[in-house]
């Protein structure tokens, strides 16, 4: 009877979820990134963070791309949809009837209470984990755990 080679097994299928992961990453960055621009910066931020794995590095990389962007929207447009396809009047037909649609569903009102109830949750969350010990409240920790990440990667699909 021949047994299997775990380490190998094991071996193989780490190699397969890392060509996996870099697959879904060239696809999410060339559907999102219009331009060269925003496809470097994207690589930068990627590097920086897998490279020196600071906790901090994450939110301020998301925080200083979108700075990026917007600045050089203002100043030099033309520079965030370079090497894109140039959008067709069909596809402006379709983005602006998703915002109509988006607008009548709810108001920046309902939106902005949402986002400050979601965030102050999210900050009572942390704040009352530190509080109690693990061995008191298993399930607040557990609660914790998926509720921070779920809040990191906001939206999620791409992860999915």
């Amino acid at each position: 009877m021949r047994f299997i080679d775990i380490a190998g097994l094991s071996a193989g299928l780490s190699a397969a979820g890392v060509a996996l992961v870099v697959f879904a990453a060239k696809n999410f960055v060339g559907k999102l990134c219009k331009g060269n621009l925003l496809t470097l910066t994207a690589l930068m931020s990627m590097l920086i963070v897998t490279l020196f794995r600071q906790g901090w590095l994450l939110p301020l990389s998301i925080f200083l791309g979108g700075l990026l962007s917007w600045v050089v929207s203002k100043v030099r447009p033309e520079w965030i949809v370079s090497g894109s396809k140039s959008s067709t009047s069909e596809d402006q037909t379709k983005i602006a009837t998703t915002q109509k649609k988006l607008a009548s569903f709810i108001s920046m009102r309902t939106g902005a209470v949402l986002l400050f109830t979601w965030v102050g949750f999210l900050i009572a969350n942390i704040v009352t984990v530190k509080e109690v010990r693990y061995s008191k409240a298993r399930q607040m920790y557990w609660f914790d755990a998926f509720y921070r990440s779920g809040s990191l990667i906001f939206g999620g699909g791409q992860v999915v």
